[in-house]
């Protein structure tokens, strides 16, 4: 229950932040990442950034379902960029894919656990 609280959250700061150009990144209270969307021509560009001491899953696809259609592999359209803390882990993602409302599948992980996430995305304007 208290991941929908969460997950809602931050569908309405995604909302709120969809009304600009290039969206200020927006964390879920609590969760170990932020995200920001930027519209790019008739795609959406989304950047999910880790908190201190998590790192993007390199196993888990990241992928995108949109409302109604089928799921899109994206592995091979993550921009991903190192942490600077090292150790062999990328601590930010980028993906673009069609600007249309849908859910966002991808995974962080800390030392301890790796948390696979679905956030539902609305269209940017």
């Amino acid at each position: 229950m208290q991941r929908q609280i969460q997950v809602a959250g931050a569908l309405l700061l995604l909302a709120a932040a969809g009304c600009k150009k290039e969206a200020a990144p927006t964390a879920l209270p609590g969760a170990p990442y932020t995200l920001a969307a930027s519209r790019d021509g008739e795609q959406q560009r989304v950047t999910v950034k880790t908190a201190s001491g998590y790192h993007v899953n390199d196993e888990y696809p990241v992928s995108f379902q949109p409302e109604g259609g089928e799921r899109l592999q994206l592995k091979d359209v993550v921009t991903k960029t190192a942490c600077e803390s090292g150790g062999g882990f990328s601590c930010t993602a980028v993906v673009a894919f069609p600007n249309v409302a849908g859910t966002l599948a991808f995974s962080v992980c800390s030392e301890e656990k790796c948390l696979i996430e679905k956030v539902a995305i609305k269209p940017t304007p």
